[in-house]
C-alpha cells in the first residue's frame, strides 16, 4: 500500500500474475471459439469483395462463366466484365431488347433479341445469336417465331429454345440451322426444364407438358388439380412440380405416376435436389429441405419476404435475395442455419437470383453496380 500526492490510499497487484490471468482468459477464450467452430457454430462471414459502378444503362439480366461476368444492358447492349476486379473487357451493341436470359456454351454467350416493335408486324422474328465470350463478336445469328420472352438450355448437344407461346425450337449449336420446330403447346407458366431428353414446362391450362427433345412430336400432357407453378427433373428423371397451393410433388417420369406430395403454405418459386435432399422455396416465406425419399421436412427456415425466384446453391450454402426488401440470406444447406445476410436496401436489384461466381463468391446485380461477395473470404 502507497499514499499518493493528493493523500490518497492505492493498491497494487504484482505485474506478473496479472499477465498470467490475462494469457489464461485469452486461451480460454480461443479454445472455446475453435470448439464452437467444430462442433456446429460458424466462423462464416460474408465480405464484399469488389464493386463496380454501371453508368451507361441500366442492367436487365446476367450470367457468369470461369473468366467473365457479362451484364446485358437495356437497348440490346451486351458488356464482359473481368469476374475478379469487374473491369470492362469488351461491349457489343446487339439492338432492340432482350428476350431471354444469358445462357453460356462452352465459353460462348447464346441470347435472343427482339427488335422494338417488332410484335405487331406479321413477319416479325426474335433473333438467336451465338457471341464469343473472349471478343463480344457474333460467330452466327438466326431467325425464330417471335415470341415476348424465350428460356434457352442445352440437350443432348443441340441448343434448346422454349418460347412463351410454348414452341420448342432446337438448333445445331455450330450453325444455329434449325434441326426442328413444334407447333405451339400452352402458354408457359414458370421457367422450362430440361434434361438429357426431355423439354419439360407448366402452362396457364393446370398442366405439364413433356416433350421428346429428339422427336419434339410425341407430347405428353399431364394435368393436375391446380395451376403448376414450378417444374424441374431430379436426378435420376423423376419430375418435381410446384403448384399454386404450395403443394410440391415428385412423380416418376415423365409425370405418369406420383411418388409423394408435400404441402406448404405459399405458391411453389423453386425447388432443386441436392445432396441432403430437395430445397424448395414457398411463397409463406420458409426454405425448405425435404426429403427426396418420402418428402419429410428435415429442417425449414423462414425468412423476412418472400423468394420469388429461388436462390443459387454455392460450396455448402445456400444464398438467395428476399424480394422487396432486396435483403440476402446465407443458409448452410446441411442444418438451415442462417450463417449470414445483407441487410434490407432500397436499391434496385435487376436480379433477384445471387450469381455464382466461383470461389465461393457471389454477385449481386443493381441498377447502378455490380457486387461480388465472399463467403468466408474473398480468396485469390
Amino acid at each position: 500500500m502507497s499514499v499518493n500526492r493528493l493523500g490518497l490510499r492505492s493498491y497494487s497487484m504484482p505485474f506478473k500474475p496479472l499477465s498470467i490471468c490475462i494469457i489464461l482468459a485469452l486461451f480460454h477464450l480461443a479454445v472455446g471459439m475453435l470448439a464452437a467452430q467444430q462442433n456446429g457454430g460458424s466462423a462464416t462471414a460474408l465480405v464484399k469483395c469488389v464493386s463496380r459502378a454501371i453508368v451507361t444503362a441500366v442492367p436487365g439480366m446476367v450470367s457468369a462463366d470461369d473468366e467473365r461476368v457479362y451484364v446485358g444492358l437495356r437497348g440490346g447492349v451486351l458488356t464482359a466484365l473481368d469476374r475478379q476486379k469487374l473491369d470492362v473487357q469488351w461491349r457489343t451493341e446487339l439492338g432492340g431488347e432482350f428476350a431471354s436470359d444469358l445462357a453460356i456454351l462452352s465459353g460462348q454467350i447464346v441470347v435472343i433479341t427482339n427488335s422494338e416493335g417488332n410484335g405487331s408486324a406479321k413477319e416479325a422474328a426474335s433473333t438467336i445469336r451465338l457471341i464469343s465470350g473472349d471478343s463480344g463478336v457474333t460467330a452466327w445469328s438466326s431467325k425464330l417465331a417471335f415470341a415476348d420472352d424465350h428460356s434457352i438450355g442445352f440437350s443432348n448437344g443441340s441448343i434448346v429454345i422454349i418460347s412463351s407461346d410454348g414452341v420448342v425450337d432446337v438448333l445445331d449449336p455450330g450453325s444455329g440451322n434449325l434441326l426442328r420446330r413444334s407447333k405451339a403447346l400452352g402458354k408457359v407458366s414458370g421457367k422450362p426444364a430440361l434434361s438429357e431428353h426431355l423439354v419439360a414446362f407448366a402452362t396457364l391450362a393446370n398442366e405439364v407438358v413433356a416433350v421428346p427433345v429428339k422427336s419434339l412430336d410425341e407430347v405428353q400432357r399431364f394435368p393436375l388439380d391446380f395451376r403448376p407453378t414450378f417444374v424441374a427433373f431430379a436426378r435420376k428423371g423423376e419430375v418435381i412440380v410446384g403448384d399454386e397451393r404450395g403443394n410440391l410433388s415428385l412423380f416418376y417420369e415423365p409425370v405418369a405416376r406420383l411418388s409423394w406430395k408435400f404441402k406448404s403454405g405459399g405458391s411453389v418459386s423453386y425447388a432443386a435436389q441436392t445432396d441432403e435432399g430437395i430445397i424448395m422455396t414457398s411463397f409463406d416465406n420458409f426454405v425448405y429441405l425435404i426429403s427426396d425419399y418420402n418428402g419429410d421436412v428435415i429442417w425449414k427456415r423462414r425468412l423476412t419476404g418472400r423468394l420469388v425466384d429461388g436462390g443459387t446453391f454455392i460450396a455448402d450454402s445456400f444464398v438467395a435475395i428476399v424480394y422487396g426488401e432486396n435483403s440476402a440470406f446465407v443458409l448452410d444447406r446441411k442444418s438451415g442455419k442462417l450463417l449470414d445476410s445483407i441487410p434490407a436496401s432500397d436499391r434496385e436489384l435487376v436480379s433477384l437470383v445471387p450469381l455464382d461466381v466461383g470461389g465461393g463468391k457471389f454477385a449481386m446485380v443493381y441498377a447502378d453496380a455490380v457486387e461480388i461477395y465472399g463467403i468466408g473470404g474473398c480468396g485469390q
